[in-house]
């Protein structure tokens, strides 16, 4: 089985006073190869601390082997001759400095040959043993010393740009399989659909599971208890050798209701199910409390029937939730204080007749720039910023099949004029002066009655233009399924919207669209492979401006009674 290999950069960064007298000057300029360097001033016979770098993020798969880790240090001294050697340079694991010593005996490159600097190899364990445990912890790391040896070398500056670990192992294969079941709509269970297959299913970003499509081989007039519309369906992955129903080693992937059926003839008979998450109820009924359907932000409950008032909005966005819990029957929402935190922004508003999914859209609208909202096939909403480091490496050569590149300047908007929907209200418009000189004016328009202060218009405009203001570059990427006989691939099941990601093995020319940590905004997931969407982040107030231009939101809702009658 050939080796997978898999590229970190640390997360953490520290000067360690273990070895040495001299301390390292900015350590976390060593997080990122961008010309900001940890630096360390040496005189004649010293030696400096450690710069140590851990909390790489792994995620090597349980049951690999480790094979072997190699760390590369962006490294240069100043001067010429460089005069600087290493004093050290050793792997840190379970957070404690071990293993081999891999001080490297030759001079560092000058300052203008700066230079990544190899140390171990695809085959080099540094005398340790190692678990993917181990590798995937926060205390891996690696530390290097420098030092200035000789009497009467003149003074010299150690400079690391970056440091990089590549770690190199084989994964236990295990055929991949996969378990449909059916339930009725308050959870009982029915069966496993041993005849079914799963064709793909979709994730989205300001969303959640989308609509899964299965292959249900029976006849065309088959007529049971589990296909009926309104029926829960979950999707679990496991592999061949422990999944069973009697046990728990599986992992839902999917859950959703039944939508759709439909009796096919095509070669042989068959039925295809078409299924949605549970997320999509929250575009099927009104933001209420008991027949009241304006609801106002409050400073206690996130949402209720008193006056408006500033409230966080983490905070509303947990009272949309709760009120969605309270006024549905078996609603499959959840969320915990970490999966939706207060984020220190603020809003006032006044949400009359929207729906829970459209408040929730309002609110992701006043939240700053890269915040998103996600419903997990576990039903847990998370409210979060994206990821300041990559959650996932993709390597071209071993992860992909096929990469497909677009840009466009059609959603450039770098001006945006919002009102309050009244007389002498709130009238103001949002640009940037640079994106207009390159693009021209490109306007949009925002009215929303529901704006009840301007400090809620500045939040929504600031973070619009911010993400709206630049061309839009998409990504198609298909990343193939780890669990194969050749090893190559990735754990595809591990890949959701709000996820980042950096690819590798692409020119640098590429840099400008393969850039690091760029946003996944949609998954389509197949048993072989995920077709991975990749984009710049856009504002939700395009998504509810571009559903009213579909006619989806024209609905004048202004000065809507307070309740309604039954």
């Amino acid at each position: 089985m050939a080796d997978i290999s898999t590229m970190a950069s640390p997360q953490t960064m520290a000067d360690d006073a273990t070895v040495g007298t001299v301390v390292w000057n900015n350590p976390d300029n060593a997080k990122t190869s961008d010309d900001s360097r940890a630096d360390s001033v040496l005189g004649f016979e010293t030696v400096s601390h450690y710069l140590k770098a851990t909390n790489f993020g792994f995620a090597i798969p349980t049951g690999a082997t480790i094979k072997g880790i190699v760390v590369e240090v962006e490294k240069r001294s100043s001067g010429d001759p460089a005069y600087l050697i290493d004093n050290s340079a050793k792997i840190v694991k379970d957070g404690v400095i071990s293993g081999d010593e891999k001080a490297n005996p030759n001079t560092w490159p000058i300052s203008t040959n700066e230079s990544y600097v190899s140390y171990g190899s695809s085959a080099d364990l540094w005398g340790e043993t190692w678990t993917p445990a181990d590798i995937n912890d926060t205390t891996f790391g690696f530390v290097i010393s420098a030092t200035n040896p000789l009497v009467g070398n003149p003074l010299r500056r150690a400079d690391i740009d970056h440091i990089r670990i590549t770690v190199y192992y084989t994964r236990a294969f295990k055929r991949k399989q996969i378990l449909i079941k059916a339930s009725q709509s308050d959870g009982t269970f029915i069966r496993t659909l041993t005849e079914a297959n799963l064709r793909s299913f979709t994730k989205n970003i300001n969303g959640g599971l989308g609509e899964c499509i299965i292959d249900f081989g029976v006849k065309f007039d088959y007529a049971q208890p589990e296909l009926v519309l309104g029926n829960h369906i979950d999707i679990l992955v496991g592999d061949t050798e422990s999944i069973a129903d009697t046990n728990e080693s599986y992992r839902r992937i999917y859950s959703g209701y039944i939508s759709l059926i439909e009796p096919f003839v095509e070669e042989r008979e068959k039925v295809v199910i078409h299924c949605l998450g549970h997320y999509t109820k929250l575009n099927l009924d009104i933001l209420k409390s008991g027949l009241t359907t304006t609801m106002n932000t409050n400073a206690t409950t996130g949402v209720g029937t008193g006056a408006v008032a500033a409230s966080d909005i983490g905070l509303v966005m947990r009272g949309i939730i709760d009120r969605y819990v309270a006024e549905t029957t078996n609603p499959q929402l959840n969320y915990t204080p970490g999966s939706i935190p207060d984020i220190s922004t603020n809003m006032q508003f006044s949400f009359e007749q929207q729906t829970y999914r459209e408040a929730m859209d309002k609110v992701r609208a006043v939240a700053p720039a890269d915040y998103y909202f996600y419903v997990d096939e576990d039903g847990e909403v998370t409210f979060r910023a994206k990821s300041t480091s990559a959650d996932h490496n993709f390597t071209f050569g071993r992860d992909m099949s096929l990469v497909r590149v677009s840009r466009s300047m059609e959603k450039i908007r770098n001006v945006i004029l919002i009102w309050d929907g009244q007389p002498a209200g709130i009238y103001r418009a949002y640009e940037d002066a640079d994106s207009i000189v390159t693009y021209g004016r490109r306007i949009e328009r925002l009215n929303d009655f529901g704006i009840q202060v301007e400090a809620t218009a500045d939040e929504i405009g600031t973070a619009f233009i911010l993400e709206n203001k630049d061309p839009d570059i998409k990504v198609i990427v298909e990343i193939l399924d780890s669990n194969n006989e050749n090893g190559l691939g990735f754990d595809i099941e591990d890949i959701n919207p709000g996820n980042t990601c950096s690819f590798f093995n692409f020119n640098a020319d590429q840099s400008d669209i393969f850039r690091e940590n760029m946003l996944i905004t949609k998954v389509t997931y197949t048993p072989e492979k995920a077709i991975v969407t990749v984009e710049r982040f856009r504002s939700s107030v395009v998504d509810l401006l571009e559903r009213s231009d579909r006619g989806l939101g024209k609905l004048f809702t202004n000065g809507t009674p307070a309740a309604y009658t039954t």
